[in-house]
């Protein structure tokens, strides 16, 4: 059962990355994506190793997801770290783009392409600053508390 299963001890970054079939050749957003994070898979039939699932979205126009209303890719999680077969030999399914100057050219090409979505990290911290305004509005009586270390903040998300 699905909520039977941990979460792994593993997870990608989010981030910019090369699929295994990408042609340094091409064009620089061939097979390139962005990882947006790592969902769950909410049904009880749900085989354990499906649990878990990568959640990203293409960044080439061609993309089946893209071309039908921007959708998110979906993969199951164990799929994104085990190495795959490309022209006769085994090389890792997913490759972290590291080049500040090629990230910089694919937020270009994800904010053309996907002008009106947030990510989810965007959304998720528009959450905390608003379950925090809320926190604070209940405690402080409404006073502003802006560029406070507030108790509704995870660790790592910073000041509000």
């Amino acid at each position: 059962m699905a909520y039977d299963t941990p979460p792994p001890a593993e997870l990608p970054e989010p981030g910019y990355y090369y699929h295994f079939k990408h042609d340094p050749d091409g064009p620089l957003n061939n097979y390139a994506y962005y990882i947006d994070g790592v969902g769950h898979h909410t049904e009880g039939d749900c085989r354990a190793e499906d649990a878990f699932m990568q959640v990203y979205r293409p960044l080439y126009e061609e993309a089946y997801a893209y071309r039908n209303g921007g959708l998110f890719d979906l993969r199951p999680l164990h799929m994104f770290f085990e190495p795959a077969e490309w022209k006769g030999k085994r090389c890792a399914r997913f490759t972290k783009i590291v080049d500040e100057a090629v990230i910089g050219q694919l937020a270009a090409i994800k904010a053309r392409m996907y002008p009106n979505r947030r990510s989810f990290e965007r959304e998720w911290l528009l959450c905390i600053q608003a379950s925090c305004a809320v926190h604070c509005h209940e405690r402080y009586g409404g006073r502003s508390r802006r560029g406070h270390s507030c108790s509704m903040s995870p660790a790592g998300v910073g000041n509000f």
